[in-house]
């Protein structure tokens, strides 16, 4: 997201605590060298090294799409940073992998990702962001788009000026379909004491009713797999961007969860 579009997002939260952002186009494009492969596992750690380094203390992680991994996956290694979790059209660790012998229009069933990672013009579209960053976003399940003016759409396609700052938007959903983020996700939950710490902290899912790419029935299952009791709450006509589709609503429910677990 544009940082000025993630200020104006974030504004009424930063009255209680100051929000600290992992864009996907403008982190990789300002601190990633090209030759980083962008898996799970060097996303966690360049978070990780962030929060180090300014000392971050009682986290509050509000964490969207494949940052629901990247927040679930810190958590696990710092586990004492943490204060509680918010998880937004997203889950902790992804469900899966698909199966092995899985058809194609099984795994496209499984999330609207898929349809585009494996269409043979995948390539061409996910490379060609500054051209294509509104089309990928609606397929995926961006819904208001009324509010995709001129300046919307520069922000979101300002961090892709070359295909070789595609990269990391390339690879992201790739890492779905392969298996060392489910070995990492896996080592990062055998960590002594790693799963207790994470299961003890207060968590809640938010999530578009609307969204194809991560429905609400997955956000759900994975939650209660760490969190029975947590708050879990479909945004009516949200799809996959709650924070664009409905940022009154998302806002006002992080502001009530943060408040109710001190």
């Amino acid at each position: 997201m544009g940082l000025h579009l993630a200020k104006f997002r974030t504004a009424p939260l930063s009255t209680r605590a100051r929000p600290r952002r992992r864009s996907h186009g403008l982190w990789k494009k300002r601190t990633a060298p090209p030759d980083r492969n962008y898996s799970a596992q060097e996303h966690v750690e360049n978070l990780e090294a962030l929060l180090l380094e300014i000392d971050a203390q009682d986290v509050t992680l509000v964490a969207q799409d494949w940052g629901g991994v990247i927040g679930g996956q810190f958590a696990l290694r710092q586990p004492d940073l943490v204060k509680r979790m918010v998880i937004i059209n997203s889950f902790v660790r992804p469900p899966g992998p698909p199966p092995a012998n899985a058809t194609r229009e099984e795994m496209r069933s499984w999330t609207r990702w898929f349809e585009l990672v494996l269409d043979d013009h995948f390539d061409e579209v996910i490379l060609n962001l500054r051209f294509t960053a509104l089309s990928v976003l609606k397929r995926i399940g961006f819904s208001r788009a009324e509010i995709a003016n001129d300046t919307w759409v520069r922000a979101y396609s300002a961090p892709f000026p070359t295909a070789a700052e595609c990269k990391g938007a390339r690879q992201f959903p790739l890492n779905l379909l392969e298996q060392e983020t489910y070995d990492y996700c896996d080592a990062n939950e055998a960590r002594p004491g790693a799963l207790d710490a994470l299961k003890r902290k207060p968590a809640a899912a938010f999530t578009g009713a609307e969204d194809v790419t991560v429905v609400p029935a997955i956000v759900e299952s994975m939650l209660r797999v760490y969190w029975p009791n947590a708050p879990f709450i479909p945004i009516p006509g949200a799809g996959h961007f709650a924070q664009e589709d409905a940022p009154e609503t998302l806002v006002a429910l992080i502001e009530q969860f943060v408040k109710t677990t001190g």
